[in-house]
């Protein structure tokens, strides 16, 4: 594991692979377009180590592009 690593897990749905990610000190953007999930996903977060989304996969390279 690279320390500070960073990932995207686009299509997060409830959070559940975000949520194993961050555990393993990854840092987690998730999204997901349905915005019910993304509340699920907060639901299950203690802590602020992952960034939930409600955003559109085909909009990443906007959201998300590097400069």
């Amino acid at each position: 594991m690279h320390k500070n690593a960073q990932l995207l897990d686009i299509g997060c749905a409830t959070g559940n692979l975000a949520i194993a990610l961050a555990q393993k000190n990854y840092i987690v953007d998730a999204f997901d377009l349905d915005s019910e999930m993304i509340v699920q996903a907060k639901c299950k977060v203690k802590n602020n180590k992952i960034n939930f989304a409600s955003a559109n996969m085909l909009n990443i390279s906007t959201d998300y592009g590097q400069n």
